[in-house]
């Protein structure tokens, strides 16, 4: 099974095993993501592995996500 958002799959029981933030049966998912506001800034949430924590991600790809603005 392929996990979502840095989860790892159980072979033992064939499921995904969720990073702290993340859940659901793929880890799809995203908690805390309503706080962010990411849609009104033209923006989608996204879970960033590396910092554990959700995140947005500017919708256009020329455009970068900083200081909570997409630029």
């Amino acid at each position: 099974m392929d996990c979502d958002n840095g989860g790892t799959c159980n072979t033992e029981n064939w499921r995904c095993e969720c990073l702290a933030g993340t859940s659901g049966v793929k880890c799809a998912k995203i908690e805390d993501c309503a706080p962010l506001n990411c849609e009104e800034k033209n923006a989608m949430c996204i879970f960033d592995i590396k910092k554990g924590q959700p995140t947005c991600k500017c919708n256009e790809d020329n455009f970068y996500y900083e200081e909570e603005n997409c630029n």
